[in-house]
């Protein structure tokens, strides 16, 4: 019983954490930086990759092994967190991460009302 209201603690103080106002700051942060990496791989391919975490002086973390949507989601959760100085979880990061580049997706598709993107957070 004492486990089950643990793991329901957690989950209320990570939603809490989650849908504060202040996840909308974190997501006008991580915009500009997944518009960055999105800019330097169009094609994904590895040298492009490779220049985009040179350019944030990431390349000791590139690994070509990994498949090119988790290194470039890693690459920008990493940016972040350098750029955000408050200790958040990294799947907290990684959600940022994801609503910003569908936020991103939706102003390239010529849709720029992310509300719907947004609506998570509110």
């Amino acid at each position: 019983m004492k486990r089950i209201r643990s793991i329901i603690r957690a989950v209320i103080r990570f939603a809490r954490r989650l849908f504060s106002p202040s996840t909308k700051r974190y997501i006008d942060m991580a915009l500009p930086i997944v518009e960055v990496i999105a800019a330097m791989t169009p094609t994904r391919i590895d040298d492009e990759i490779l220049a985009a975490y040179r350019r944030f002086g990431l390349e000791q973390l590139f690994d070509p092994r990994k498949d090119k949507a988790v290194l470039l989601r890693d690459l920008a959760v990493e940016v972040l967190r350098q750029k955000i100085r408050d200790p958040l979880p990294r799947r907290l990061l990684n959600l940022i991460v994801e609503l910003a580049y569908n936020i991103y997706r939706e102003r390239q598709a010529g849709r720029p009302d992310e509300t719907r993107a947004l609506e998570i957070v509110r």
